[in-house]
């Protein structure tokens, strides 16, 4: 997304783009680079969208916005999914004990951290460790 945006950029004609153009690619530009790297970064804490919007000095509705419009879901959403997603890729990879796993990404338990699994993958983290190994 963000090369693509560059690439507009420098190979623009600037009577053809306006300031909501501009506006559109450093909001795009941000949800990249600060919030999905912080996210991204902080996956093994507890993190809430006013953490995250704090953390990078924005407003916690204006990055509820971002979220919907450029991702086309909620931000809360969003971070579950990533840390989700990185318990996937350990499950895969490694051989770490579920509940480390379920710690490294952020759930102070197995039961919601197993739940949240299931819920997305449709098994259990062992089970589905089992299966993709």
């Amino acid at each position: 997304k963000v090369k693509s945006c560059v690439a507009i950029i420098q190979n623009a004609d600037s009577s053809k783009y306006g300031k909501k153009d501009i506006i559109k690619i450093d909001e795009l530009i941000d949800l990249d680079y600060d919030v999905l790297g912080y996210i991204d970064s902080n996956i093994n804490k507890r993190l809430t969208v006013f953490d995250v919007a704090e953390a990078i000095s924005i407003n916690d509705r204006y990055l509820y916005s971002l979220f919907m419009k450029y991702e086309g879901i909620p931000p809360k959403e969003y971070i579950l999914k990533r840390k989700l997603e990185t318990a996937a890729d350990l499950l895969e990879s490694t051989d770490m004990p579920v509940m480390e796993i379920a710690a490294v990404v952020g759930f102070s338990d197995i039961y919601s951290f197993s739940k949240a699994f299931k819920s997305k993958y449709n098994l259990p983290p062992t089970k589905y460790r089992c299966q993709m190994k």
